[in-house]
């Protein structure tokens, strides 16, 4: 799938908000991202996501997303990772 085929389903495209293969830490960028956009899938187009803490899901139906990552879309854990022992996408851990 591209971002005109993700566009085309009405998915939102993290990329028309962040760029990807900067090295740089996305993982606030990515949280708003997915808290602002309930009921929404989300598309990580290929490419390279840094995120520095975890990123969450909400467990409220009125606020789930779906994550869609293509095939080449990496969610990279930075040097600086402050997550400690948790998972990197914790799905269903907000709310």
């Amino acid at each position: 799938m591209n971002d005109i085929n993700a566009n085309s389903f009405g998915y939102l495209v993290v990329t028309d908000y962040i760029k990807a293969n900067t090295g740089e830490d996305l993982a606030d960028a990515l949280q708003n991202i997915i808290d602002s956009n309930p009921r929404k899938t989300i598309y990580f187009p290929d490419g390279v996501y840094h995120i520095s803490d975890s990123i969450l899901t909400s467990s409220d139906p009125s606020k789930a997303v779906s994550l869609h990552l293509s095939n080449f879309a990496i969610i990279r854990a930075m040097s600086d990772w402050k997550g400690g022992e948790k998972h990197m996408i914790r799905l269903g851990a907000k709310d």
